[in-house]
C-alpha cells in the first residue's frame, strides 16, 4: 500500500503539469483561431467562403470550450469581433440575395396570375389556338427565365403553376382532339 501511495505522490505533480501543458496548448489553439478570423478581414474571397470559414471557426472554437473549458473573456471578445467584422460583408451579401428571391417570387407569382386569369378569362369557343399556344409558350420561357426563390415557397409555387399549365393544356387537348375527328370525317 505505501508503494501505491509513493507513485502516486510523484505522479499527483506530473497529472499537474500536463494539465497545464493542455490549458497551454488550448490557448494556443484559441489564439491561432483569433488570428485566423482576424486574417479575414478585408479579404477578396466570395462571401459564401467566408460565411463557412467563420462557421468552421466557431464550430472549433465551441468544441474547445466543451472540451477544455471556456476560454478568457478578453480572448472570447477578440475572436468573436473578429468574426462579426469579417462577416458584414456577408450579411450585405445575403439581404441582396433575399431581396432578390423575393423579387423572383413575385415575378413567379405574377407569371402564374397571368397564366390563371387567360385560362379563365378566355372564350375557348372564339379563341385564336395559335396565339394561345404562343402565349403558353411565352409563359413557360418567362418562368423558367426567373431566378431562384426560397426553397419555401418554392413547392407550393410550383404546384401553382403546373396546376395551371395542366388546366391550359386541356383546352389545347381537347381543340386538338376535335381538329383530329374533324379530319376523319
Amino acid at each position: 500500500m505505501a508503494t501505491v501511495d509513493a507513485r502516486l505522490q510523484v505522479c499527483v505533480p506530473r497529472l499537474g503539469e500536463l494539465r497545464g501543458w493542455r490549458r497551454w496548448g488550448t490557448h494556443q489553439a484559441r489564439e491561432h483561431l483569433c488570428e485566423e478570423a482576424e486574417s479575414l478581414l478585408g479579404l477578396e474571397l466570395p462571401p459564401l467562403d467566408i460565411a463557412e470559414r467563420i462557421k468552421k471557426l466557431r464550430a472549433t472554437w465551441k468544441h474547445l470550450d466543451g472540451t477544455e473549458g471556456a476560454a478568457s473573456r478578453t480572448l472570447w471578445k477578440r475572436f468573436d469581433k473578429a468574426c462579426e467584422q469579417a462577416y458584414e460583408p456577408c450579411q450585405a451579401y445575403f439581404a441582396a440575395k433575399t431581396r432578390e428571391r423575393q423579387h423572383n417570387l413575385a415575378q413567379k407569382q405574377a407569371v402564374c396570375e397571368q397564366l390563371e386569369h387567360f385560362e379563365s378569362d378566355t372564350d375557348w369557343s372564339r379563341i385564336n389556338w395559335r396565339d394561345a399556344d404562343r402565349f403558353l409558350r411565352d409563359t413557360q420561357k418567362r418562368w423558367h427565365k426567373i431566378g431562384p426563390i426560397n426553397r419555401a415557397d418554392k413547392k407550393s409555387l410550383d404546384r401553382r403553376f403546373e396546376t395551371a399549365l395542366k388546366r391550359f393544356d386541356k383546352h389545347l387537348q381537347k381543340n386538338e382532339n376535335e381538329k383530329s375527328t374533324g379530319d376523319r370525317h
